[in-house]
């Protein structure tokens, strides 16, 4: 966030001195000036840091004991400015009832283990054995441990003994949740992922369950109630803050639109738009295949609304907007205040986003300038750390070569053109 906007101020605190000493290298690398980092606990911010636009609690709700839960929502009361938005993760039930049942186990095992590793090694063993053991009777318990196994098989020991191994860990119903941030003057606003809010074609079958009530938030606990949901990333606000239970259609003009579509063109010339996982159309209705093609050809870039609707008929501008609202719902749009802009053309000497180039020198994923988690391959990794505007397209051909074995000088600057456009669509390029 402190390197997408030079103009904000950020603040990150954590109990961990080495992890704050590893962040505040990282930020003097990349030379980040609007970011402080401090290893201090939640009850000793001081007064004088005042309020904030924006509260992040990434992985802490669910992970420390009572007494700290009840400080993180009245720092929250206390710290969000008069229209500010607190970001709040946690293990929900009824889905993290089954993972109860693993993280028990795992507990018992590793309780003689000396070591994180020993612990994070000794956990997943038992794991696997187990699941070993289930597979051979098929039941519903077996294909759940096979899931996980496979779900944690790929996780980093930090994950698990900080998901699953914890001291603390308090899973909570969506409406206990809501109950705790009403008792500190604070609001539910809604999850962070649009799309469980239920409001996009849910099953026919939900539809009498949901209609027991009016109240969104006992809705969103029945849908929680049905798909067994385990994790949510709620937001809040002030309780004085004025919510709307709606969004207004109006508001789109004020907007920018993301789209998440892919435009896929068939063998018979017909067109279909797919968000992978969530959503696919046709290009039944004209005005929204056009937004999509549009942007689609804007590499990820965002784009204003307001000209978009305005060269529509009048007669047709609410619907269409309502058709964009629903698709922001089902996860085909996303919307934002500010223009989400990157590079979309590579130059003769290209130049990744310096965080990403960073993060490729270290780990197997970098952050994108549109938010977004990129995972990368050994060939995007070595591409990212020699796009920093002194190595032309040859050079980094070059680069590549070790991580492309056996093919030719030419395959290899195909194959890296390919990358390059892949990086440039992932908002990892900035000029």
């Amino acid at each position: 966030m402190a390197a997408l906007f030079p103009l904000a101020e950020c603040v990150g605190i954590d109990m961990s001195v080495r992890q704050i000493k590893t962040a505040k290298r990282h930020a003097a690398t990349l030379g980040l000036k609007n970011v402080k980092l401090e290893a201090i606990s939640l009850s000793d911010i001081p007064e004088n840091w005042g309020q904030f636009d924006y509260i992040i609690a990434h992985g802490i709700l669910s992970w420390v004991a009572p007494p700290i839960q009840k400080k993180l929502m009245e720092m929250c009361r206390e710290r969000l400015s008069p229209q500010g938005v607190a970001y709040i993760s946690f293990n929900t039930l009824p889905g993290w009832h089954m993972v109860r049942m693993l993280r028990d186990m795992m507990l018992f095992h590793t309780q003689d283990a000396l070591t994180p590793e020993a612990k994070a090694t000794s956990a997943r063993d038992i794991l696997q054995k187990v699941t070993a053991i289930t597979a051979q009777r098929g039941s519903a318990y077996s294909a759940f441990l096979q899931t996980e196994q496979e779900t944690i098989k790929n996780k980093p020991d930090a994950y698990l003994l900080h998901d699953h191994l914890e001291e603390n860990n308090h899973a909570f119903y969506l409406h206990e949740f809501v109950k705790l941030a009403n008792a500190h003057a604070l609001a539910y606003i809604a999850d962070m992922d649009l799309t469980t809010q239920g409001k996009v074609n849910p099953p026919p079958e939900m539809l009498p369950v949901l209609a027991t009530t009016q109240d969104r938030v006992r809705q969103e606990q029945y849908i929680d109630f049905i798909v067994s949901r385990r994790f949510r990333c709620a937001l809040l606000c002030r309780q004085e803050a004025p919510l709307r239970p709606e969004i207004p259609l109006g508001i789109l003009h004020t907007m920018h639109v993301l789209s998440h579509f892919a435009v896929k063109a068939e063998q018979d010339g017909v067109k279909t738009y797919s968000v992978p996982g969530k959503l696919a159309m046709n290009g039944a209705d004209a005005d929204v295949a056009t937004l999509i093609e549009l942007m689609d050809k804007k590499a990820g870039q965002s784009m204003p609304l307001a000209g978009f609707i305005e060269a529509l008929p009048i007669a047709g501008q609410q619907a269409f907007m309502q058709k964009v609202m629903t698709l922001v719902f089902a996860g085909g749009f996303t919307l934002l205040q500010e223009p989400m802009q990157h590079c979309t053309v590579l130059s003769a000497w290209p130049v990744a986003f310096p965080l990403a180039r960073y993060q490729a020198s270290m780990q197997e994923w970098a952050m994108s300038q549109r938010m977004e988690v990129c995972p990368l391959t050994m060939m995007e990794r070595a591409a990212l750390c020699h796009m920093d505007g002194y190595h032309d397209i040859p050079q980094i051909v070059e680069a590549v070569k070790p991580y492309a074995p056996g093919k030719s000088e030419g395959d290899i600057a195909v194959l890296l053109a390919d990358i390059m456009q892949k990086l440039v669509r992932d908002g990892l390029v900035a000029a």
